[in-house]
């Protein structure tokens, strides 16, 4: 995933409500509970808490930050699902930042959690975080 944006990291004073979009697992390794990330096919596993370091530099002009490393969620105050044609949903942010993915509902789920109180994290103006730590709790369908 990428991620775009001035990357001022804060520190969570409380928990932060996310989600996650990732695919249901086929792999019989992994319990009924671990969901895959759709970037990199990092294993999520359901009221475990994952941890990941943030890299980053800053772009050319300096303005804005690349994110070489980190955990990716989105939120869900300022972004949306709308459902288009067959069985693909298309997300969105909610103050007309336009397009965020596209997706299809028959293999993938909406993983809401947290970034836990303590964390590092960065929130872009397209609804996009970024964090050293994520707790999912539970899933839903997209739509």
């Amino acid at each position: 995933m990428c991620w775009i944006g001035k990357c001022d990291l804060k520190i969570a004073q409380e928990d932060i409500s996310i989600f996650k979009v990732l695919y249901k697992s086929n792999n019989l390794l992994y319990s009924e509970k671990t969901f895959i990330s759709i970037y990199r096919d990092f294993p999520y596993t359901l009221n475990k808490e994952v941890e990941s370091e943030i890299e980053m530099e800053p772009w050319k002009s300096g303005n804005i930050d690349v994110v070489f490393k980190a955990l990716h969620s989105y939120d869900p105050k300022s972004t949306s699902f709308v459902k288009i044609a067959g069985t693909r949903v298309h997300l969105y942010h909610n103050d007309s930042h336009g397009w965020l993915g596209n997706f299809f509902i028959d293999n993938c789920v909406r993983a809401n959690g947290i970034i836990p109180k303590g964390s590092a994290y960065a929130l872009n103006d397209t609804g996009e975080y970024i964090s050293n730590r994520i707790i999912l709790k539970e899933v839903e369908s997209l739509v």
